[in-house]
């Protein structure tokens, strides 16, 4: 069967994940690399940037989430949070990055309904 071709390529999405070993210990030295890292692949034109950094408390996260919003909002890259929508949606950024752990989306949906 031939394969039929898309009418208009799309470009190819590039996707930044952090490493996930910053620490309580490191957060100091090791944010000031990470929002180096994402500013300078938001202005390479990353499609998509996950905050991994499961080794922080929530606090460390959402400072460093905050910061690196500020970077992104007004470029074509989107900003996520691994596995913390509240955090995702306290510091500004554009989503989050669910797990096979995390809960479902409709709870996370469900969670920010407006409130009539």
């Amino acid at each position: 069967m031939p394969r039929t071709r898309r009418s208009s390529p799309q470009p190819p999405i590039t996707y930044l994940i952090t490493d996930g070993t910053t620490t309580a210990a490191t957060f100091s030295k090791d944010c000031s690399r990470l929002l180096k890292l994402i500013d300078a692949a938001a202005a390479a034109g990353v499609s998509l940037i996950q905050i991994r950094e499961k080794l922080l408390a929530a606090k460390m996260v959402y400072e460093l989430a905050e910061r690196a919003a500020a970077l992104t909002r007004d470029t074509n890259t989107r900003l996520l949070i691994n596995d913390r929508a509240d955090i995702a949606a306290a510091a500004g950024t554009d989503g989050v990055h669910l797990t096979t752990s995390s809960l479902t989306a409709a709870v996370i949906d469900r969670a920010w309904e407006p409130i009539s």
